[in-house]
């Protein structure tokens, strides 16, 4: 659930930004701001949070960010202003990305490489199911209720995971303080070095952020596409869902596998899977193939990729520091959310809308990934 939402955050309003364009008399590279700032302020939450939880345990920290996720989400509600509405989605993902951080952390803490990642492989797909339902329910409360009414339920939503936190996640956080390192500035730069200094960690970080980087520099850009379409808000919301169904195919799949094949294996196969689908994103539309079609067989092909490599990635550069998982959660968060921000700032610069301009830009992403990934393999496998 913590995990959840976070994502759940940024998609539930998506069907409402071209709406949004009109009521706030913004364009839509002013309303791409509410995505790039809310990636922004996750990327705080995982430059923070993980040296937080190695020191205070995962419960305090957790309630305090949900409440103050809560209130952030309030002012989302009431916003008078596209720059209130701006600065409270900030710190909306600043609270909130807390979640993601802690419910990385706590598998990587309970189980080792190999039970994590099959862990990581089974929870993760549900996570995006929930925000693949996110949109639909906001697609129609926008439709027929209005924009904030996304907003209004994640208020909801909020205050439900408040209650379930407080009953029920109560990991022994005295045992973390008692058995882990203290809290100092120079004792946090020290860990982030270590964990930075890994060519391993190095390796998989590069899949996280280039896998980041192409999805939300579509997810930012797919309303607008489809409104030029002629899709509804509550008619493009179950796009959204076939992509999280998609991604959960991949990721049931990439466990299936992992057993049989290895996790390297598995990279390999789905980084060349993940190629194919930007490639036919360029290729297919040559083809007088309606555009519709080629977008969305790319796309759903992309999502099935990203449903392996996302959790793979993630679950495998944290495994490698089991003392500080928390720190290695933090920056295995950390730059792919800043390679998300980048990529919804730029890409409708980018691309303008058009199909074949974001199959390019998605392609370089993959390359440049695609070269970490193999090119830093040959690098010792150590984690100090």
């Amino acid at each position: 659930m913590m995990v959840s939402v976070p994502m759940m955050a940024t998609d539930i309003y998506l069907p409402a930004l071209p709406a949004m364009t009109h009521f706030f008399q913004a364009s839509i590279a002013d309303l791409q701001l509410t995505l790039s700032v809310y990636f922004l302020g996750r990327v705080v939450a995982f430059l923070i949070y993980g040296p937080l939880i190695d020191r205070f345990g995962y419960w305090r920290v957790s309630l305090f960010c949900i409440a103050s996720f809560i209130l952030a989400t309030i002012i989302c509600v009431i916003s008078p202003t596209l720059p209130v509405l701006i600065i409270a989605r900030f710190f909306q993902a600043a609270f909130i990305g807390a979640g993601s951080v802690i419910g990385r952390a706590s598998v990587g803490y309970y189980f080792d490489k190999k039970k994590a990642i099959q862990t990581i492989l089974i929870t993760s797909p549900f996570a995006l199911v929930s925000a693949g339902i996110a949109p639909i329910i906001g697609g129609y409360s926008a439709q027929y209720l209005g924009w904030r009414n996304p907003f209004i339920f994640m208020v909801i939503f909020g205050l439900v995971m408040f209650i379930l936190v407080f009953k029920y996640f109560r990991i022994d956080s005295t045992r973390l303080i008692e058995k882990r390192h203290g809290l100092n500035f120079r004792q946090m730069v020290n860990q982030y070095v270590i964990v930075m200094k890994n060519v391993q960690f190095i390796r998989y970080l590069s899949v996280s952020v280039g896998v980041f980087a192409i999805y939300y520099g579509f997810l930012t850009e797919s309303p607008f596409i489809f409104d030029r379409l002629g899709f509804s808000a509550s008619h493009m919301s179950y796009f959204y869902l076939f992509l999280a169904i998609a991604y959960l195919i991949g990721s049931f799949t990439g466990r299936t596998y992992i057993k049989k094949v290895g996790s390297e294996r598995i990279f390999q196969i789905t980084l060349g899977i993940l190629f194919l689908s930007i490639l036919s994103l360029i290729v297919l539309p040559l083809f007088n193939i309606h555009p519709l079609l080629s977008f969305l067989v790319s796309i759903l092909t992309m999502s099935l990729a990203n449903g392996v490599l996302n959790p793979l990635s993630i679950i495998s550069g944290i495994a490698l520091f089991p003392e500080s998982e928390g720190t290695a959660s933090g920056l295995i968060g950390l730059f792919p959310m800043l390679a998300a921000a980048f990529s919804a700032k730029f890409i409708h610069i980018w691309t303008q809308g058009h199909l074949l301009l974001m199959g390019i830009f998605m392609m370089t992403i993959v390359l440049i990934m695609m070269g970490a990934y193999f090119g830093l393999a040959k690098f010792p496998y150590r984690t100090r």
